[in-house]
């Protein structure tokens, strides 16, 4: 896949209907605060592992691929919940 229809891709994934920001996903100021954390130091570390400045081992690539599977359970969850209340009808 060539970079523009990469890009293209990720464009349209981020346009689907379950798609959440951040806020959205993480409410309370600790659950911000914690994977802000965590995804800031995943930033770094891939930025400079790409630029071939640091090295990465299978537990660290282990433990961002386990925290970004969590967030994408709870991307589910929530839609799921979502969708739950949209189909839920009021009784008369």
């Amino acid at each position: 896949m060539n970079e523009k229809s990469q890009n293209e891709h990720i464009e349209e994934l981020e346009d689907q209907p379950d798609a959440k920001l951040f806020s959205e996903l993480f409410i309370t100021e600790e659950d911000r605060d914690m994977y802000s954390i965590d995804f800031d130091t995943f930033i770094e570390i891939l930025a400079d592992w790409v630029d071939e400045e640091e090295k990465i081992s299978p537990d660290i690539a282990r433990y961002m691929g386990m925290v970004l599977l969590g967030v994408a359970q709870r991307l589910e969850d929530i839609n799921d919940n979502d969708n739950h209340f949209k189909n839920a009808q009021v009784p008369p």
